[in-house]
């Protein structure tokens, strides 16, 4: 009898075209989507040696942006192909119609996608300029394909005051299924902590909005 596993994490890339000030990844890569073949194979080698062995409930697949890579969709034909659950964590800005119709077959649990606030002004404070209707047009498309959509605030001290807007947003979205995460100080945003990290207070103020 196999080990049972309920869930392996892939960080199947580096590469991310957002500049999060609370990302917790240590390492950050500006050099292009992907990896090069080789570097593919042995990946999808790797996480087919571990669905062998282990009896894993789902696999939750995140980077970087797992939509930077331009071979993702074979990771997703090795695990949908065993049977093991796929989900997904993105920033929703380069999925398009198209990427969100070739997903569609799939049957993902959800794709998590992260908005910090009801106004392109507050949640590109928090991820840099340019990507606020980027992601909107994520959430809308994978939603129009009826892709489960798991949305996600990242609560600041900066946006604490504004949670019960961007809930609001994420409903007028379709989204339903929303989850509060209080920034962590962890990897690159350690840097931004005295900026961002909440209070107890800021946090009271969040939650009751929720």
């Amino acid at each position: 009898m196999r080990p049972k596993v309920y869930s392996i994490a892939i960080e199947v890339t580096a590469h991310c075209q957002q500049k999060c000030d609370y990302c917790y990844n240590a390492w950050r890569e500006d050099n292009g989507a992907g990896f090069e073949a080789g570097t593919a194979k042995k990946l999808l080698a790797r996480v087919d040696k571990l669905l062998t062995a282990l009896d894993v409930d789902h696999v939750t697949v995140t980077g970087g942006e797992p939509f930077a890579r331009r071979d993702v969709f074979e990771l997703f034909d090795l695990v949908k192909a065993r049977g093991v659950g796929i989900q997904i964590i993105s920033n929703g800005g380069l999925v398009d119609d198209a990427l969100a119709a070739r997903l569609a077959p799939y049957g993902v649990s959800y794709v998590q996608v992260t908005l910090d606030g009801p106004t392109a002004e507050l949640h590109e404070a928090h991820v840099g300029e340019g990507h606020f209707e980027p992601t909107l047009r994520g959430i809308r498309a994978l939603v129009a394909h009826g892709i489960p959509v798991l949305g996600c605030i990242v609560v600041t001290r900066k946006n604490a005051a504004r949670v019960g807007e961007t809930l609001a947003l994420f409903r007028s979205l379709g989204v339903t299924d929303i989850a509060l995460s209080r920034f962590s100080p962890a990897g690159y945003a350690s840097r931004h902590a005295a900026a961002l990290l909440p209070s107890r207070d800021d946090l009271l103020v969040a939650f009751r909005q929720a």
